[in-house]
């Protein structure tokens, strides 16, 4: 037997069709990735929006001492997402607890309690202005967390 011959070693080369076909399908998964992230950054918006609003009314009703009005205008934001996402016809007519059990239905956490739904009926609803700083800030975290994590 005589001995082997090797070919030349082949240089690497991007030149070869196998690396147009692998970058051009690198630039379609970046322009999808892109489009993807902008489209969910489109949707969920409104959270940042709505994040920024309920800020604004803590740092207004605070320092006023209006825990009454915090609660409500927290409250009326999380409605006003609800009937946004999940249909007015749905959310409208929905109060106290029948409205605490239908947001605990929209997310996973369900934190909102009974007690939530009876501080909206007997303090905000009827103007009982006895709600104090710990249930208003409580509410208001809860409403936060909900407006970060709803489906």
């Amino acid at each position: 037997m005589d001995e082997l011959i090797e070919p030349a070693p082949v240089k690497f080369s991007f030149e070869a069709p196998g690396w147009y076909v692998v970058g051009i399908l690198f630039v379609l998964l970046l322009i999808t990735s892109a489009l993807l992230w902008y489209r969910h950054y489109k949707r969920n918006n409104y959270r940042a929006a709505a994040l920024l609003q309920l800020a604004k009314k803590v740092e207004l009703f605070i320092p006023q001492q209006r825990y009454d009005a915090l609660v409500y205008e927290s409250d009326l934001l999380v409605k006003r997402i609800a009937m946004k996402k999940y249909g007015r016809n749905n959310v409208a007519g929905l109060t106290a607890s029948q409205w605490i059990d239908y947001i605990n239905q929209t997310w996973k956490e369900k934190s909102f309690t009974a007690e939530e739904g009876q501080l909206l009926n007997q303090k905000v609803y009827a103007f009982n202005n006895n709600i104090s700083k710990e249930e208003a800030e409580t509410f208001v975290e809860k409403s936060k967390r909900w407006i970060k994590k709803h489906r």
